[in-house]
């Protein structure tokens, strides 16, 4: 390990988290992970150790405010739990569950919501060719493409 100016850190090799396997909780106070901002911060990142058929064991999961907000099983699936995944850098756009506890247009869908500040649409693409199964517009008018054939 090296030390340069600014606390800045330089390591030639791997750097182990964990390496026991001691994190059975898969949280990050108390149990070991990678903590930025000091202990009492609650950003980081863990992995549950123990296999006791409960919690993201062997995967990853993303923590702030000492809660995990995004998780990456060991499988490669990604869970966000109830929050939204945003596409862009507003809040206008994104992908999210809604439910009794999350209210979409004042709605419990209980479900998925994409959504869009002018409109969306949702669709397939097959090598490069797009086509649009349903799209909405502002005022909920229907899009003309709905009246495509879409096979």
């Amino acid at each position: 390990m090296v030390r340069a100016s600014g606390g800045l850190q330089v390591f030639n090799g791997s750097i182990m988290v964990d390496a026991g396997g001691t994190n059975t909780n898969g949280t990050l106070n108390p149990a070991p992970g990678l903590i930025f901002g000091g202990p009492t911060s609650g950003e980081g990142i863990a992995s549950k150790r123990l296999n006791d058929g409960t919690g993201n064991t062997w995967g990853l999961d993303f923590f702030t405010a000492f809660q995990s907000r995004l998780s990456i099983d060991n499988n490669g699936d990604t869970r966000i739990f109830d929050h939204t995944l945003y596409l862009r850098a507003d809040d206008n756009h994104g992908l999210g569950w809604f439910g009794s506890t999350k209210l979409f247009a004042g709605d419990s869908v209980d479900g998925p919501v994409l959504f869009g500040y002018t409109g969306g649409a949702l669709g397939t693409e097959q090598y490069g060719t797009e086509k649009i199964a349903l799209s909405r517009s502002v005022g909920g008018k229907r899009c003309p493409t709905l009246d495509r054939h879409l096979f």
